[in-house]
């Protein structure tokens, strides 16, 4: 069983206006609420890996820093079971130890959200269907395997952000090699998005009716991020499989 999180803007309004959505949307993704992850992680874990759950929050993020404040959670239910009574609580700390940043910036002026809603699934077929009717990229993890992808989603998110994601982890990875801890997930955050790309560029490049040069170069980025993968999976002991 894996545990899935979509999240969603239902309603939004900042000072830019409606216009902002899908930038507070993306900003809200779960790679970059990893806090916000890891209160599923741990309510799904402790469930015996079952429980699906939506939370609607309302929050505040500061001009300059786009650090979270004023959380809150709206509305909290459980899909056919009880939600965690710790479950709420984890979400508000988590949001307010996190910070959104609209297109890769803090907001100029302060920003208010309402209506984010946050669908917390798990990785049954259902589920993943269900998530579907958004149009929207699912986070799938954790992996009982981490050297299948801890974490990916499904489908594949598009090859310009994973390219953007990869630079990122390495760029982060590079700066924790003084402290091993952060170092290991800077790993493995690196490696998942490596495996995803991998994936995105396959399905892409192989579709019937893509032209053959464009298939060639497909084909060579394919050996590259690869290659990528193979030497960022020897530094946590994982081959990457063959899809």
């Amino acid at each position: 069983m894996r545990a899935a999180l979509l999240v969603t803007a239902l309603s939004l309004t900042g000072c830019g206006g409606a216009g902002l959505a899908a930038d507070v949307r993306e900003s809200a993704s779960p790679a970059r609420l990893p806090k916000v992850l890891g209160c599923y992680e741990e309510a799904f874990e402790s469930a015996g890996f079952v429980g699906e759950y939506d939370a609607t929050v309302e929050l505040e993020a500061e001009a300059a820093t786009g650090a979270i404040r004023n959380a809150r959670v709206a509305a909290l239910e459980g899909r056919g079971g009880k939600v965690p009574q710790t479950f709420e609580g984890c979400l508000v700390k988590a949001l307010e130890a996190s910070e959104l940043r609209p297109r890769g910036e803090a907001p100029s002026s302060r920003l208010t959200v309402r209506g984010l809603h946050f669908s917390f699934r798990d990785g049954s077929s259902a589920a993943r269907k269900d998530s579907s009717a958004d149009r929207s990229p699912v986070l799938v993890g954790p992996r009982a395997d981490r050297c299948q992808g801890l974490y990916g989603y499904t489908p594949p998110r598009a090859i310009a952000d994973l390219y953007r994601e990869l630079e990122d982890a390495q760029t982060k990875l590079a700066s924790t090699k003084q402290e091993p801890d952060s170092m290991a997930r800077s790993l493995q955050r690196a490696y998942d998005v490596a495996l995803e790309l991998r994936r995105r560029i396959e399905l892409d490049g192989w579709q019937p009716d893509v032209p053959e040069e464009s298939r060639r170069r497909f084909a060579k980025e394919l050996a590259k991020v690869e290659r990528s993968a193979i030497e960022l999976g020897a530094q946590i002991g994982c081959t990457p499989s063959a899809e």
